[in-house]
């Protein structure tokens, strides 16, 4: 009977380290890849996130300004605002 339980605990403890060490991978993990297109010319301004959106200003050689907005959850790009300066 004795045998049992330390063979029964034995197995609680490498089911729970294999599950810890198995999570610990998934974090470095890279749960998506987006490669948006940053035409010639245009430099990322600034960065800033929130619990849900990242957003990008960028900034063109003519003086026009986008903010890129992606959904941080899955990487995709969800829209885009665009400033453009005036003659």
């Amino acid at each position: 009977m004795g045998i049992l339980i330390i063979a029964g605990v034995v197995i609680i403890a490498i089911t729970i380290t294999n599950r810890i060490l198995s999570k610990s991978d998934d974090a470095n993990a890279i749960p998506w890849l987006t490669k948006p297109e940053v035409p010639a010319g245009a430099q990322i301004h600034s960065i800033t996130a929130n619990e849900k959106k990242l957003f990008v200003n960028m900034k063109f050689h003519n003086g026009d300004n986008i903010i890129i907005i992606f959904q941080i959850e899955t990487g995709k790009e969800i829209g885009r605002f665009k400033f453009e300066t005036q003659p």
